[in-house]
C-alpha cells in the first residue's frame, strides 16, 4: 500500500546495484589518495616549521591529524562497501544455483513422469 499516494521506489537490480557500488569504491580510493598527498603536505610542512615557528608545526600537525581520521573513515566506508559487493555477487550465485536446480528437478520429474507411463504401459500388457 502506497503512503499518502507516494510512489514505490524503483528496485535496483543487482548488476546495476554492483556498478554503483564500485563507482563508489574508486571515488573513495580517489579520496583517500588526494588525502594521503595532503597528509604528507602538512607533515613536510611541520618539519620545515618546527624549528622557526612552533605553532605553525603545531598546526600542521592537527590537520595532518585530521586528514588521517578522514581516512580511517574513508578505509571503514570501504570495507563495508567492499562486503555488501561480496554479499550480492554471493546472493546472484546463490539464486543462480536455485535456478539450476530448479530445472533440473523439473526435467526429473519430466523423466519420471515418462517413466510412469513405459510403467503402466507394461502391466497393462501383461
Amino acid at each position: 500500500m502506497q503512503l499518502f499516494f507516494s510512489r514505490q521506489k524503483p528496485k535496483t537490480d543487482a548488476k546495476s546495484a554492483i556498478v554503483r557500488l564500485r563507482e563508489t569504491l574508486d571515488m573513495l580510493g580517489k579520496r583517500e589518495s588526494h588525502l594521503q598527498s595532503k597528509i604528507d603536505a602538512e607533515l613536510k610542512n611541520a618539519k620545515s616549521n618546527a624549528a622557526t615557528n612552533k605553532r605553525a608545526a603545531l598546526m600542521a600537525l592537527k590537520r595532518k591529524k585530521q586528514y588521517e581520521n578522514q581516512i580511517e573513515k574513508i578505509s571503514g566506508s570501504r570495507i563495508t562497501i567492499e562486503a555488501q559487493v561480496m554479499a550480492i555477487e554471493n546472493a546472484n550465485v546463490n539464486l543462480e544455483t536455485i535456478k539450476a536446480m530448479e530445472k533440473g528437478a523439473e526435467a526429473m520429474k519430466a523423466i519420471h513422469n515418462n517413466m510412469y507411463i513405459i510403467y503402466r504401459l507394461y502391466f497393462q500388457k501383461k
